[in-house]
């Protein structure tokens, strides 16, 4: 929810008030300004879901099938993104035994499409619209190394092995506390220090 500083007026919270000859601020209690507050965060929280709400716009799906050298592919992610919104907009679904999916109620723009799995490259991005048949072709990785870039960055935390060191082990936990707050530890670019980035430091 959103916050809202109100300002006082005679010791009471100040609101304004809405009327046919124009606005002017009313003194009200702190019950009454607390239930406008809370109506109008609601507001703007759902203002984004009404914008796109299905069945404005002509949203329709874009679904088809996905397959690769070894067949259907079950359980793979399809991934339908945008910039044409006035948001950057995703949305992901999972395919099904048979390989399928349908990624529904699409706001019309121009979508790029793209699938990511286990054990898979990603595939090239295409470009699709809603109410479109997009059937994907999707790479296996050719070795472990290949699949792991798409990993998520947990599990690429979880391999770090750290020092036999045990206050070096009860240390590092708390120092990474700090970092969890404003970064995703494990990502690509965490993970893959230049030489350049830390003077002295060896980089395999």
């Amino acid at each position: 929810m959103f916050s809202s500083s109100k300002p006082r007026l005679n010791g009471r919270a100040a609101t304004f008030i809405s009327c046919g000859g124009g606005c002017r601020a009313g003194a009200r209690g702190p019950r009454e300004s607390r239930q406008a507050v809370q109506a109008m965060s609601l507001l703007l929280a759902i203002a984004p879901l009404l914008v796109l709400a299905p069945g404005r716009g002509g949203a329709q799906p874009i679904s088809g099938v996905v397959t690769s050298s070894k067949g259907p592919e079950a359980g793979v992610w399809v991934i339908a993104e945008t910039g044409d919104l006035p948001t950057k907009f995703a949305r992901i679904v999972v395919t099904d035994d048979q390989g399928r999916y349908l990624v529904p109620d699409l706001p019309s723009a121009n979508y790029q499409v793209f699938v990511r799995g286990y054990g898979l490259l990603d595939s090239p991005r295409q470009a699709a619209k809603p109410g479109q048949q997009l059937n994907v072709k999707v790479g296996i990785a050719p070795d472990a190394r290949s699949a792991a870039q798409v990993y998520p960055a947990a599990w690429w935390l979880s391999m770090l092995t750290l020092p036999d060191d045990k206050e070096f082990q009860r240390k590092f936990p708390m120092d990474m506390k700090d970092c969890f707050d404003c970064h995703q530890v494990g990502t690509k670019t965490t993970r893959e220090i230049g030489p350049n980035s830390a003077p002295g430091l060896r980089c395999s």
